[in-house]
């Protein structure tokens, strides 16, 4: 008995969301791997029989930033603050939750499923059924609507299509998100790590709708549900149980793992030397098939300023940076030339559907000699 009260004790100490303070909450069981956040969060061994214990790769531990108190005054050494207000749209509130929900819902856009708004129109089943025979995508992009339906009330005032909010209307999230992206801590200790603690539970909230939009999607396409509705997700019970601690000026956030499917986890990326490497390697390629046009063209007009026309090959490229341009000034406006060094040094501007190209020392010299040459032939006609 005395080890509970110790248990029971410690969990005084811990900051924890808003919702634990609701009755409801304390009547339910807690899972194996709550419990085991709850202790590793406090640092002591779980009384004897009350759960047995899962594996520790159901949690996630995340080290707050070092922060030190001198004369009652503030000092963090890892992260410093920043000035969200100033930074946010006036739709959006400077709190915590709306900050991790606009970053979620970025990350999608740009990572998860870019460009995935030009063919989606709404998050209803009728449009999922015809979406999803379609794009790949259409499972991770309709249960980001449902998430985001039921995260933000208000959503359907500014999305799909995206456009401006009415005037004077606010971004909203749901009571439950923000209840539970509420923090309580303790005592002051906790002051200077507070709003570091409410990004990761306004996470854990935020990740915990994504999951219950995620088995309704799955679910849906398995046939065993008729329809995706945003206000069941919206209703499903959060779960408030992690716990934070601060111990030698170390603030530990513990959470239970949150299965969220693919659109959540680690994403496959390649290294940036192997992007490098892609990178040069096209460039190679477009270099060799460049060239190769030039020869089958065969010998055509070169002019320079210094020494007027010659009859001559393309000019060997000095390496793969070749860049295609249009060329102003002219007549026949829009005539697209490539630019590039050649090995001995001096630029090369040559038509791209024209065997004439001008040198020059400088690109401006270069393209001024090319525009020169071309005010010379007006009187050809295309190709030069």
């Amino acid at each position: 008995m005395d080890q509970l009260v110790a248990w029971l004790d410690g969990m005084t100490c811990l900051a924890h969301s808003e919702a634990v303070a609701y009755q409801c909450f304390w009547t339910q069981q807690l899972e194996p791997e709550e419990f085991l956040a709850l202790n590793e969060a406090m640092g002591r061994p779980c009384p004897p029989g009350l759960q047995p214990y899962p594996t520790r790769n159901a949690l996630r531990v995340v080290h707050g930033p070092n922060t030190i108190f001198h004369d009652d005054v503030c000092h963090q050494q890892a992260f410093a603050d920043l000035d969200l207000r100033e930074k946010a749209s006036s739709y959006w509130s400077d709190a915590p939750a709306f900050s991790v929900y606009r970053a979620m819902a970025r990350h999608f856009r740009r990572h998860v499923a870019p460009r995935a708004t030009t063919w989606l129109k709404a998050p209803t089943t009728a449009v999922a059924a015809e979406t999803l025979a379609h794009h790949p995508q259409a499972a991770l992009v309709i249960t980001e609507g449902l998430w985001a339906r039921s995260v933000e009330p208000y959503v359907r005032l500014r999305r799909w299509p995206y456009r401006a909010p009415p005037a004077g209307v606010f971004g909203e999230l749901s009571e439950q998100v923000m209840l539970h992206a509420s923090i309580s801590p303790p005592s002051r200790e906790f002051s200077a790590t507070h709003t570091w603690i409410a990004y990761h539970a306004a996470a854990t909230a935020l990740l915990q709708v994504w999951a219950y939009a995620d088995k309704a999607v799955q679910e849906f396409l398995l046939g065993r549900g008729n329809a995706l509705r945003h206000v069941e997700i919206a209703s499903c019970p959060l779960r408030p149980w992690w716990g934070a601690k601060r111990r030698c000026d170390i603030t530990r956030f513990v959470e239970p793992v949150i299965d969220c499917g693919e659109a959540w986890g680690i994403m496959s990326r390649t290294s940036k030397a192997a992007r490098l490497f892609g990178v040069a390697r096209r460039r190679h390629r477009r270099r060799r098939a460049i060239v190769a046009q030039w020869h089958n063209q065969g010998p055509g007009l070169t002019f320079s300023r210094e020494r007027g026309w010659t009859v001559a090959t393309a000019f060997t490229p000095a390496n793969a940076d070749i860049r295609k341009r249009r060329l102003l000034g002219q007549q026949d406006a829009g005539a697209m030339f490539w630019i590039y060094r050649e090995t001995g040094g001096a630029l090369v501007a040559r038509l791209c559907d024209g065997r004439v190209q001008a040198i020059g020392e400088t690109p401006r010299t270069a393209i001024k000699a090319l525009r020169m040459a071309l005010l010379r032939l007006r009187f050809l006609a295309p190709p030069y």
